[in-house]
Formats: structure tokens, sequence, C-alpha cells
């Protein structure tokens, strides 16, 4: 079966495709009195070659438009899907455009010990203080890694 089309030979609206591709996770309540609710966006990410170089991106957003200037932080998540256990991989910072981008040179291979396997990552921000003189709410969201 082609990867453009679906199961019948039809190829889904790009619209649909889309919608489908992006996991996102909308923050509940924070510690932080009067925070501004955040929004993070990620994509499944598919990789053909798992030493390659790899760039993990999130988009951060509050009231519909992009925060700049926001540290997020990235995890990869270790083991089967639905499991929890994984580790911080790095750090990036969003741009006007509210995307962080983490580029790991060593590729998805890189970030376990031998014999265990990246099957996710997720993005997190957490902040403590203002950004852009402001009060941000924590949010994370997290999405597949396949190859």
């Amino acid at each position: 079966m082609n990867g453009d089309h679906d199961a019948r030979g039809t190829r889904p609206s790009r619209g649909l495709a889309l919608a489908a591709a992006v996991l996102v996770a909308v923050t509940g309540c924070s510690w932080i009195r009067g925070c501004a609710e955040t929004r993070l966006e990620v994509e499944p990410l598919h990789v053909s070659d798992r030493s390659a170089p790899v760039t993990f991106t999130a988009r951060l957003t509050a009231d519909g438009g992009p925060v700049a200037r926001a540290r997020v932080h990235f995890f990869a998540r270790i083991g089967a899907p639905g499991e929890k256990l994984g580790e911080q991989i790095g750090d990036g910072t969003t741009d006007a455009d509210g995307v962080a981008r983490l580029v790991r040179r060593d590729g998805v291979a890189g970030l376990v010990l031998p014999g265990k396997r990246a099957v996710g990552y997720s993005a997190q921000f957490a902040t403590i203080g203002e950004v852009g003189g402001r009060d941000y709410c924590w949010t994370e969201a997290s999405a597949p890694i396949t190859s």
C-alpha cells in the first residue's frame, strides 16, 4: 500500500491527514495564579535511519498566538508505547513563531542504551517567573517515534 493512500486505495484529504498528524496537550490548572493558558503541539516523528541526525520540534501558543523566547524541555520515552519511562534529552527556545527545536546529531539511536528503543518523545513548558513580561501556565505534549 502506498503511504499516500488509505486501505481503499483512495487519497485522504490533506486537511484530515494534517489534523491527525498533530498531537496536542492542553494544560490544566497551574500553580501559578493568574497565568495565561498555554498549548504545546508536537508531531509524530518517523525516522528511516535511527542513527541519522534528527530535529525535535514543538510549538507553544497562548491566546491563539505564538509565545516567543520560552524554554521548552524535550524528553525521550523509552520502552513500549504508554510507558512514561524516559529522560530529558535537551532544551530549545521558541522563536517568533513559537517553535522550539532540538537537534540531535546522533539520531534517536543515540538517546538510549544498547538494547533499548526510543518509542516516543514529549515536550514540556514549565516556567517559573515571566516570559516576555507575562506568566504562562505549564503544559506538555507527546508523540510517537516510528521507523
